[in-house]
């Protein structure tokens, strides 16, 4: 598995939160392709994390090349981004962590 993690750092909260519901609709649409878990932190009120847990380092790598207008148009709002990634190991205690989750069909 690989993790991609993305920092954004927006202007202020209202294009925060703006831009946040539209990016989980657009995220949403890589569970199509092989995207196995999406998380939307929101770590202040300028600053998101969405990280991305991916079958493969490939899967991730072709859905972001897609992608680069999106972080072109991003940066051009005053947006500031820093993406990085690597491997995984993911593990949980719980079958009931599940729960806590939205499933996406």
């Amino acid at each position: 598995m690989f993790t991609r993690i993305h920092s954004l750092k927006f202007p202020n909260k209202l294009s925060k939160e703006t831009f946040r519901e539209n990016l989980i609709k657009r995220v949403d649409e890589f569970f199509n392709e092989n995207l196995f878990l999406t998380q939307f932190v929101d770590i202040d009120d300028t600053t998101l994390f969405f990280i991305n847990l991916w079958e493969s380092e490939q899967h991730s790598n072709k859905v972001n090349s897609r992608n680069k207008v999106l972080f072109k148009q991003m940066m051009e709002m005053g947006i500031k981004i820093s993406i990085t990634g690597g491997k995984s190991v993911c593990r949980y205690s719980n079958n009931n962590v599940i729960s806590n989750f939205t499933k996406i069909n």
